[in-house]
């Protein structure tokens, strides 16, 4: 049996793609493989920063509407009692000691300077 030169090019040819074919095929495979994990990663982790930005925003709303509430609450609890009957009268030295302590206990009022010495009521 002889073969021709074109014959026995295409089958070097023929073989030289089969090797090449069994060498890169595999690599080609764990690359595409491995950037399709990457992809699948990167996609999580995108999921993952999205969700946490919307959940420290849902917090900060929800902070800031306590707040205001708190605030609502002072404004119109300081309303109330400077519209009372009797706002303007003068309170007994031991009253408006026993009123500033109390108050004083509270976060919104425990740094400022008059609750910073407090005065002892007279006996």
């Amino acid at each position: 049996m002889t073969f021709t030169k074109q014959a026995i090019f295409a089958i070097i040819i023929v073989f030289a793609a089969v090797v090449a074919i069994a060498v890169i095929g595999p690599a080609a495979c764990n690359k595409i493989r491995s950037q399709g994990a990457q992809n699948r990663l990167n996609e999580g982790q995108t999921g993952a920063l999205t969700n946490s930005a919307a959940d420290a925003v849902a917090t900060q709303g929800k902070a800031n509407a306590r707040e205001r509430s708190s605030e609502d609450l002072t404004r119109s609890n300081d309303r109330d009692i400077r519209n009372a009957e009797g706002a303007s009268d003068q309170a007994k030295p031991a009253v408006d000691s026993a009123g500033r302590r109390a108050l004083c206990l509270r976060d919104a009022y425990r740094d400022r300077p008059e609750c910073r010495v407090q005065p002892t009521p007279p006996r």
